[in-house]
């Protein structure tokens, strides 16, 4: 499994999880020693005697927010579909106060 640490727009740091070599699921843990103080690293989760050896710090990497253009066309075409939807909704408004007009007219 791949290792992504990202520091996301609101400042906050997200990451998948990554397996390590025995198979389990890597641990996150926060550095305490003087060199890497609140440094991320993670490790092998194995008892002592089984350990895999894994061992990784963990540096984020900045996020870049790109709209692809499949994403572009979609909001379009979300933006297309709500304008019709409101040109109908008024057409329909417009119809329904004419009628009700005209039956006002007939009492």
């Amino acid at each position: 499994m791949i290792l992504s640490i990202i520091e996301g727009s609101s400042g906050g740091l997200m990451y998948r999880n990554m397996q390590c070599g025995c198979g389990h699921r890597a641990l996150v843990k926060i550095s305490e020693s003087a060199n890497n103080l609140r440094k991320l690293y993670c490790h092998c989760p194995s008892s002592n005697n089984k350990k895999c050896g894994f061992f990784k710090w963990l540096t984020p990497e900045k996020v870049e927010t790109r709209l692809t253009s499949e994403t572009i066309e979609r909001r379009t075409n979300q933006d297309v579909k709500t304008r019709l939807n409101i040109d109908e909704m008024s057409s329909r408004l417009k119809h329904l106060q004419a009628n009700e007009a005209a039956t006002m007219f007939k009492l």
